[in-house]
């Protein structure tokens, strides 16, 4: 029967570098000190896809380390894999449940194997990742799925390194990550997975653990703790010659983990559902990859736009202010940006008080009246009808909202 854990590697610079907990690293470590190799997903900046590669050595981790949320082709392996295994060194092989599924049945007949999976939300078509990639301004040489906020645990940064520079997104706002957080760009295998059901068959499954206040409880003091499933006599071996590299507790409750091990083929918290990936396939075909990610995630915010650029219109108006200075601005701005660029942004209305010269938005008695632009609220519903009252009491001609965002 399975062990459950909540733990973290206690070398911080280990842990900054990593996803979560940074176990896959200390785990990388021990098999490097007992003469082994590691087998584990990159990215490949030459032909913009997710592939295993084999790593001889910790200084090479960097390359390997975090998670890809892509289908990683790994079957390019098996020859390194054979030739190490001949050669009776430890091997390391971390991949999807599918993947260690497929290791495990092809070379479990070999006694010095360590397969280590994680707890799997689906991963997304390499061609549509592709897709994405091309869109970007520079070559792109490397990605991080996984920045780290140094405050909030659920604030990570999707960061894309281009020969033109560095684009930094939250995973909420980027439409990558967005699309894969709706199932949009997920294997359709992935819908049906069972192998996530139950107890995983590699030696060691590894994830993030939701409740980082409850690991602080357990005395697991991260930001970013990691759940690790022990499920074999093996595993045991090996994570009892890691533990005294963690901080651990073997306290996890039943509820903590059964949200690990749930069905795919459910709508729910994780996103699964069949109906919008197959809608988004036909819009695919339609009108390619970024038309189809805005119809299926922002089209209510789309709607919105043509009304402003309508409005705009109306008055031979292009310059425009965005009232408000949060996601749903940000995501207004990108999306008029991309779509109507003959509109000329000229900054964001936060308060009606003056702020501070350096301050990047614009208070509402800085407005230049004489200025013709359009003033476009973006906030949610609860603050429309407040923002409209004050608009009108200092005289602004020429604003929109809409109540639904």
């Amino acid at each position: 029967m399975a062990k459950h854990y909540i733990g973290a590697c206690k070398d911080v610079e280990v842990r900054n570098n990593s996803s979560s907990g940074g176990i896959f690293t200390v785990l990388s470590n021990y098999v490097f000190d007992n003469d082994g190799i590691v087998f584990a997903a990159t990215y490949d900046q030459y032909d913009y896809s997710i592939k295993h590669i084999m790593i001889t050595n910790a200084d090479e981790l960097w390359k390997v380390r975090k998670s890809k949320y892509v289908w990683s082709n790994f079957k390019g392996i098996e020859i390194e894999m054979r030739e190490q295994i001949a050669m009776n060194r430890l091997v390391m092989f971390v991949g999807t449940p599918c993947q260690a599924a497929y290791i495990r049945n092809k070379y479990g007949f070999y006694k010095k194997l360590f397969v280590v999976d994680l707890f799997c939300h689906g991963t997304a078509e390499p061609f549509y990742f592709r897709d994405y990639l091309e869109l970007i301004d520079g070559k792109v040489r490397k990605i991080d799925f996984r920045g780290q906020s140094k405050h909030e645990r659920s604030n990570y940064q999707f960061v894309i390194t281009s020969d033109n520079g560095i684009l930094e997104e939250s995973f909420e706002e980027n439409i990558f990550t967005k699309a894969y957080a709706e199932s949009l760009i997920m294997k359709k295998s992935c819908f049906s997975c069972k192998l996530s059901e139950n107890i995983h068959v590699s030696d060691i499954t590894l994830g993030d653990f939701e409740w980082p206040d409850r690991a602080q409880e357990r005395n697991v003091r991260v930001l970013h703790p990691s759940i690790i499933s022990v499920n074999t006599e093996y595993g045991t071996k090996i994570f009892d010659n890691i533990k005294n590299n963690l901080y651990i507790s073997d306290i996890v409750t039943e509820d903590e983990v059964a949200f690990y091990y749930r069905s795919h083929s459910e709508k729910g918290a994780w996103g699964y559902n069949i109906a919008e990936k197959e809608k988004f396939e036909e819009d695919y075909k339609k009108w390619g990859f970024k038309e189809a990610v805005y119809r299926n995630l922002f089209q209510h915010e789309i709607n919105y736009l043509e009304k402003i650029y309508k409005y705009m219109q109306s008055f031979g108006i292009k310059n425009y202010y965005l009232y408000g200075n949060g996601c749903m601005a940000n995501r207004l701005h990108k999306l008029i940006t991309e779509l109507y660029p003959d509109c000329i942004f000229l900054g964001n209305i936060v308060t009606n008080k003056k702020l501070d010269e350096k301050s990047r938005v614009i208070a509402i008695d800085e407005y230049d009246f004489e200025k013709k632009a359009v003033i476009v609220v973006a906030v949610s519903k609860k603050y429309v009808k407040d923002i409209c009252e004050e608009l009108i009491r200092c005289g602004v001609k020429w604003y929109i909202y809409d109540e639904n965002l």
